[in-house]
């Protein structure tokens, strides 16, 4: 349990602290072989990112019949943290998917005339002596 609260907590700061996004951290945990709550069978996505992020039971807290009370147990996460998630969360809900993780600002949001598609920024980095075409 000690080793599940750790990964719980660690997914609070990637998501709040580092600004990741569910994908990236769901990628970063597989990637490392950490288990989920299932163990080794269970596997790590978005949407188990998320439920974890959304999950009262982290603050003390439990859900019943669409409302919350408080547990009878002590919470693993700071409430300030599960808080700042809850509004991270809100604030990218109404992002396109691009621009949750692109340091450009308008990447995900302006569309090419021609064919719809979105734009997107990138930084490409010229070699010195380099000729320019």
């Amino acid at each position: 349990m000690r080793e599940e609260a750790q990964v719980v907590r660690r997914v609070f700061r990637l998501y709040n602290e580092q600004g990741r996004d569910l994908h990236r951290i769901a990628r970063l945990l597989k990637a490392e072989g950490i288990p989920t709550a299932q163990g080794l069978q269970g596997r790590w996505g978005a949407k188990a990112v998320f439920r974890r992020l959304r999950n009262p039971v982290y603050v003390g807290r439990v859900r019943h019949n669409g409302q919350e009370y408080e547990g009878e147990h002590e919470g693993i996460v700071p409430v300030e943290l599960f808080c700042a998630a809850q509004e991270l969360a809100r604030e990218r809900a109404g992002m396109a998917p691009r621009a949750k993780h692109s340091p450009y600002l308008l990447s995900g949001l302006l569309k090419c005339g021609r064919c719809g598609r979105n734009l997107v920024g990138h930084q490409t980095i010229r070699q010195p002596g380099a000729k320019r075409s």
